[in-house]
């Protein structure tokens, strides 16, 4: 019989199809890992994302208590003069006269007309912006130590913890304490940069301009 073959029957160890199926398992074994990683990080960011626009988007009435004036809120929105004072005594008049605009905004939206959807998205936009030029840019600019930049980013993340729970309120006397929390802890964090900033000290290390131990 022709064909050049010996008449021997392949070895089931040594087939193709078998040798195939090993190798995607052994790829789909690695491959799985790698996988939940990535769908673990796709979930952070996806959260991480809805948070932030969770922060920024106009309050609907269906998620929000009823808005009304209260003194507590609206003289807490004066506490944005604070940074605005530290400006103008370090000879930064620019930034003073923001920070006024922030605490005007903030008593228009809070205080003064805290239905209305256009005043409270120019409170907000004004916010974001204060924050972008501000504290964000003390920790992500050059010149600025890395304590500072530590310490910042950690009051960052303490305002916009209080920030969302705020904007969680149930009934209106929640908001009116959270709300003013708000106030009280973005302030100071604005406070802490224009002190450090406007007086030319924020590139020497936080130890040294506060007399601490160092912290990194």
């Amino acid at each position: 019989m022709g064909g050049g073959g010996n008449g021997r029957r392949p070895l089931r160890g040594s087939s193709p199809a078998s040798s195939t199926s090993t190798e995607l398992a052994a790829a789909n074994a690695t491959a799985v890992p790698a996988l939940r990683r990535s769908v673990s990080l796709d979930k952070l960011a996806n959260e991480v994302s809805w948070f932030a626009w969770r922060q920024l988007k106009p309050c609907e009435d269906d998620d929000h208590p009823p808005l009304r004036f209260d003194f507590v809120v609206g003289l807490s929105c004066l506490l944005y003069l604070f940074p605005a004072c530290a400006y103008f005594t370090h000879g930064w008049p620019m930034m003073g006269l923001f920070f006024c605009l922030v605490t005007c905004t903030s008593v228009m939206a809070d205080a003064l007309f805290p239905t209305s959807k256009r005043v409270n998205e120019l409170d907000r936009a004004v916010g974001v912006w204060g924050f972008c030029t501000s504290p964000f840019r003390f920790v992500f600019g050059a010149t600025a130590h890395i304590e500072h930049r530590v310490f910042t980013a950690l009051l960052l993340g303490g305002c916009l913890c209080v920030l969302g729970w705020s904007r969680r309120s149930k009934h209106f006397h929640q908001f009116v304490f959270r709300h003013t929390l708000w106030h009280l802890a973005s302030a100071a964090a604005l406070l802490w940069v224009a002190l450090f900033e406007s007086a030319g000290v924020h590139h020497l290390p936080l130890s040294t301009t506060l007399g601490l131990p160092r912290i990194l």
